[in-house]
């Protein structure tokens, strides 16, 4: 085992953990880890430990945790809201969007969205894109998980939340994605929605404006609804690390 391998799990306290599960199917079959070998374990709350494996059973490996140390990383919450799009694409979404740090994504249904989810299909979602965000948070290195609900009526999801800052990406949008940026606090927290195929309907966008909500541009392309969340995630993380604004 080359390296040090991560793990999600909560909580993370001292002493002796178990992995079960998908976790030890991870460590123990996929990368074959052994008595001795060391493991941090992330509890998606900002929470890391460190251990080293004692122990292994036919369904378990055993971790002796001796060090817990908290992040000071400190990045801008961001709540995604995400329409739906067509097959698995939003399982892509969200990887990217989880690895660039978001803290909360809302599933939406607009009326564009082609895909559409009855209780049993909503509650099967969110496990596997639960699932994601604690992969993309390992692949990332991030010490925090997003949380994942919905789906939910694009109404709710727009009517939802309180952040000072609420924009809606829209390629004939008011205003520059940066200039909305700059006009608001020094990393204040922020929602962003992005539409399905086909982008939000004249009446969504009313209503999104009526709620609060801007819409800005993103460049003077048009992206896809899968490639949009990462590209403005990607463009703000590029834009608070070179805000000298005071904080």
């Amino acid at each position: 085992m080359a390296r040090c391998l991560r793990v999600f799990h909560s909580p993370v306290e001292l002493g002796s953990v178990a992995l079960r599960g998908e976790a030890f199917a991870y460590v123990a079959v996929v990368h074959r880890a052994r008595i001795g070998h060391r493991i941090e374990l992330f509890d998606g709350e900002g929470h890391t430990a460190v251990g080293t494996f004692v122990r292994f059973e036919a369904d378990a490996a055993h971790v002796a945790i001796t060090e817990v140390v908290a992040s000071s990383l400190a990045l801008r919450p961001v709540r995604l809201v995400q329409c739906l799009s067509k097959g698995d694409k939003i399982d892509e979404t969200l990887r990217d969007a989880c690895e660039l740090g978001v803290k909360h994504v809302v599933v939406a249904e607009a009326a564009r969205s082609v895909r559409k989810l009855d209780e049993a299909g909503g509650a099967k979602l969110r496990e596997r894109l639960s699932r994601v965000a604690a992969e993309a948070a390992r692949q990332a290195l991030s010490p925090h998980v997003a949380t994942v609900s919905g789906p939910a009526p694009l109404a709710t999801a727009f009517g939802d939340g309180a952040e000072p800052l609420r924009l809606v990406l829209d390629p004939t949008g008011a205003a520059p994605f940066f200039d909305a940026l700059s006009a608001a606090p020094a990393r204040a927290p922020l929602a962003i929605a992005v539409g399905p195929e086909g982008g939000f309907t004249a009446s969504e966008l009313a209503f999104a404006l009526h709620s609060g909500w801007t819409t800005v541009r993103l460049g003077t392309t048009v992206l896809r609804t899968e490639t949009m969340a990462a590209a403005v995630l990607g463009a703000l993380r590029a834009f608070d690390d070179t805000d000298s604004r005071d904080l």
